[in-house]
């Protein structure tokens, strides 16, 4: 049973978009929505079949993933570095504590006019708006794992000889691997979104720039049509991190089971 609503899910969802695409192309060729303001179907796929053509969403797609996975890689770097700190380190955590809580309530992306500023239109000011938006996230998430870890574990490791490499190899890294794993879906997502909304301010380039450049000529249908590439990206960068997620978190749990 399971496995059958399994195999129906997917065809019951393209159902849906496609009921609200044939409803959207009805209203819009009936007269009862307004062109100007909702765009239509064909007009859309047939932008993003002009931008295929001629390479747009090519490199508008480039621009953007550059900017997404260099944010994304260096923010979790440093995430993981401060919250090692964090969760090793009482002194540094009571320290650090009150900055943390300040910045992880703050809507980071407002910070992208002063990165301009600072650093101009460039791809630097994009991915350390990146790297801020998701840095706080990953170092509390990480501290959080640190101090998840069972300190019986660690003295019972220590009494059977455990070096400690030995310790952070066996103990600390599986427990590390599943919340950041686990926690994976969640920052790229806000790394996505940083890096649109880096390009909607003095950019040339990026999907962010086809959206308000469809803005600014007032023409829905181009806006429609980088939102739909937004979202298929958006849908296949989900769908490889969760495979990566199984098998890493399937690679986690045997190592905390030696």
């Amino acid at each position: 049973m399971a496995t059958l609503v399994k195999l129906r899910m997917p065809l019951l969802q393209v159902a849906a978009v496609l009921a609200l695409l044939g409803l959207w192309q009805w209203g819009t060729a009936g007269g009862v929505l307004d062109t100007f303001i909702v765009g239509t179907p064909g007009e859309t796929f047939g932008q993003l079949k002009n931008w295929i053509v001629d390479g747009t969403l090519l490199r508008s797609s480039l621009s953007t993933l550059q900017v997404l996975l260099l944010g994304w890689g260096i923010g979790t770097v440093l995430g993981v570095a401060i919250g090692a700190m964090i969760g090793l380190n009482e002194f540094f955590r009571l320290v650090t504590d009150p900055f943390i809580t300040f910045f992880n309530g703050m809507p980071r992306l407002v910070l992208y006019p002063f990165l301009a500023v600072w650093l101009g239109f460039g791809i630097q000011a994009k991915i350390l708006l990146v790297v801020l938006v998701i840095v706080v996230v990953v170092a509390t998430i990480v501290a959080t794992g640190f101090r998840d870890v069972d300190n019986n574990l660690i003295d019972n490791s220590k009494l059977m000889g455990a070096r400690r490499f030995d310790i952070a190899r066996d103990v600390y890294a599986p427990s590390l691997a599943s919340w950041l794993i686990g926690s994976s879906r969640v920052t790229l997502g806000y790394a996505f979104q940083a890096a649109i909304t880096a390009e909607f301010i003095g950019s040339s380039k990026g999907l962010g720039f086809l959206v308000v450049f469809g803005e600014s000529r007032l023409n829905v249908n181009e806006i429609w049509a980088a939102l739909a590439a937004v979202i298929a990206i958006a849908w296949a960068l989900d769908g490889l991190v969760g495979l990566w997620e199984r098998r890493a978190l399937r690679w986690s749990r045997l190592s905390g089971a030696r």
